[in-house]
């Protein structure tokens, strides 16, 4: 049975699974964004010993069972197990379960009394033979790792080479002894040289499994917990050293992104750090940092890589391998996702909407609270408040609608949806600018079908669809009715409606949109859940955010967005042309002589106007305003024209 065992947060790689861990990447990567707990399934005959106690003194979340036919119903319950430890030196079980979730690409440490009398399990572990020893064994450290002739990583996790003498003596026991197979690798042994037929620590499956043939219980006692702890972590960061945190951030003012790591002392030295940035390397990436024996190193780095949602990920290159994390930056962002509903319904707005977005390749964001996003909310940003259905919505606060409110005011925009927003919450701020009616009614579940309409900006009719409640059977659903007096006038109609799903007739309105005057920003109120639409909702979502844009301004000659015209713009502008420099947030601020493109001509432009008393520069200048000869050049959020 196939088990993905690499993680969206840390997928760990060696040099003979490279086709498989990319595989595998990217089917966690399109799983999301989120990783999963660390899941470690432990086997443990004759109850708690020194691999429970090892591993949850590390940090490590484990699993324990005690007997072999209940570790093979927790093996197989559909969890995605990162590591299986079998610490069964007494009893004997079946252990095909356990094959299989190796042969899938499972990591395992197996200390098994009975391998001996299991042949296959003896060669899914790289192992040809067995032979029982008979009496008390020094266990050894065999330098078998080339092409430096040093000691495997194994051992430099699992006993620091510091305190081992010449011969490595690690531990006695009367145990099993391995001849390694053709493939595996034998790091340890009962002789102080390496002898293939003297094996007592057998790594295979690409470092995937290690075979251990003593008692994890009769290894001294300082060397015990190490043992099992750096096993563990040697198998779960593929060999090489973990990288313990990153992160990545960007600049709200120059959208400059910073990377920061940390590399973990659990493995073997890195070699070499490798950045990548959307999937393809990025030079310039530093030289790894050398963490302490016990702790870690901090690295950072920086990079301009203009508006967008961006993916990075860090790579430590080591002899073994490399590990590798990554992270999701936004810069300059374009939505604000307020998930604001609660998790108790059917349908998840927040994900339906990210979702929509991210496949029309537009940058967003996704907050709790209005309070909680990284940068400061701008104009010319669209807000979705995401209130949800009854009785899992959110009831706007005062401090939350005057929010909405300024930004409208301010010429953002904002998609609001919520079941009782209109017709049963109370009454806000916000109410005076979303075009709906103060008296609307609170609603049923009667809304199984919906029907779209045309009304300005606002492009619905076509997207009739079907309707799948959040609170099925017992939908809150209000009765909306476009406003005559709201503070930005009566420009609102209705957009959505629910239909008989039958019959096809109109029931009731379910949203309507504001078209307000220029200078304010737009808003779209619905009654329904975006994340219930049974249509085609990245479709839906292009219609959407047409409604929701609104012209953008600028000031023309305004490069650096610092709201004046001065030599800094042109130094800006010739920063980026021939530098490599940020460019600027709004492309046709920096285009001075207005000809739809970015080049030396828009700097003698703009030096001409600034120092020689050249001709004034092309509307919108000196005022803030739309842009009169509209072309290519894309505008985003400009902070020069508040």
């Amino acid at each position: 049975m196939a088990r993905r065992y690499a993680s969206a947060r840390n997928a760990l790689h060696s040099s003979s699974l490279l086709s498989l861990w990319a595989t595998l990447l990217l089917f966690v990567l399109s799983s999301g964004s989120a990783r999963a707990a660390m899941e470690i399934l432990v086997l443990e005959t004759g109850g708690p010993g020194v691999t429970e106690m090892a591993l949850t003194n590390y940090g490590y979340p484990v699993e324990i069972t005690f007997t072999g036919p209940d570790f093979n119903v927790r093996l197989d319950d559909g969890t995605e197990w990162d590591l299986v430890i079998i610490d069964d030196p007494t009893t004997t079980f079946d252990t095909i379960p356990l094959q299989m979730y190796i042969d899938a690409g499972g990591r395992a440490i197996v200390n098994y009394g009975a391998i001996a009398s299991d042949p296959a399990l003896q060669m899914t572990l790289g192992i040809s033979s067995t032979d029982q020893l008979l009496a008390p064994a020094d266990l050894f450290a065999w330098d078998l790792t080339p092409p430096t002739m040093d000691f495997h990583p194994v051992w430099d996790l699992l006993v620091p080479l510091s305190v081992l003498p010449d011969t490595g003596t690690a531990g006695a026991d009367v145990g099993t002894r391995f001849t390694v197979a053709v493939g595996a690798n034998g790091v340890g042994g009962f002789t102080p040289t390496p002898m293939p037929s003297e094996a007592g620590i057998v790594i295979a499956n690409g470092d995937r499994t290690v075979a251990i043939g003593h008692d994890f219980d009769t290894i001294d006692a300082l060397t015990a917990e190490p043992f099992v702890q750096n096993t563990a972590t040697w198998l779960l960061r593929g060999g090489c050293v973990p990288i313990d945190i990153f992160e990545c951030s960007a600049d709200c003012n120059t959208g400059t992104v910073l990377l920061e790591w940390r590399i973990f002392n659990g493995g073997a030295p890195p070699s070499g750090i490798e950045i990548l940035f959307n999937g393809s390397p990025l030079p310039g990436a530093p030289p790894p940092c050398q963490p302490p024996m016990s702790g870690s190193c901090a690295m950072s780095f920086s990079h301009q890589p203009g508006p967008g949602v961006h993916q990075y990920a860090i790579r430590c290159l080591c002899p073994f391998g490399y590990s590798e994390d990554e992270c999701r930056v936004v810069v300059e962002r374009r939505s604000l996702i307020w998930r604001a509903e609660l998790s108790g319904g059917i349908t998840d707005s927040s994900a339906a909407v990210a979702s929509a977005l991210d496949a029309l390749g537009e940058s967003y964001e996704v907050v709790d609270t209005l309070d909680g996003a990284a940068c400061p909310i701008q104009s010319n940003e669209r807000i979705f408040a995401l209130l949800g259905t009854f009785p899992d919505n959110h009831v706007l606060t005062s401090i939350e609608a005057q929010v909405l409110e300024a930004h409208v005011l301010a010429g953002g925009s904002v998609y609001i949806e919520g079941s009782n927003t209109w017709g049963f919450d109370p009454l806000t701020v916000f109410s005076q600018v979303d075009g709906v009616d103060d008296l609307a009614l609170d609603g049923d579940d009667s809304c199984l079908a919906l029907s779209g309409a045309d009304f300005g900006s606002a492009q619905f009719s076509g997207f009739d669809a079907t309707y799948v409640q959040d609170q099925i059977g017992d939908d809150s659903t209000d009765r909306l009715t476009p406003a005559t007096t709201d503070a930005l006038g009566s420009n609102s109609a209705v957009v959505w409606q629910a239909i008989d799903p039958a019959l096809g007739v109109p029931l009731y309105a379910t949203g309507i949109y504001h078209d307000t005057p220029v200078g304010f920003g737009k808003v779209l109120s619905q009654s329904w859940e975006f994340g219930g639409y049974d249509g085609d909702r990245v479709a839906l979502m292009g219609a959407i955010l047409g409604a929701l844009d609104v012209t953008p301004v600028f000031s023309r000659g305004d490069a650096n967005d610092d709201g004046a015209l001065d030599i800094a713009d042109a130094i800006y502008l010739l920063n980026h042309l021939f530098v490599g420099g940020p460019g600027p947030h709004c492309e046709s601020s920096a285009d001075a002589n207005d000809d739809d493109a970015l080049d030396l001509g828009d700097v003698v432009t703009l030096l001409t106007a600034i120092f020689s008393g050249g001709a004034p520069l092309a509307p919108p200048y000196p005022n803030c305003g739309p842009d009169p000869t509209v072309g290519a050049l894309d505008c985003g959020i400009s902070a020069g024209c508040p």
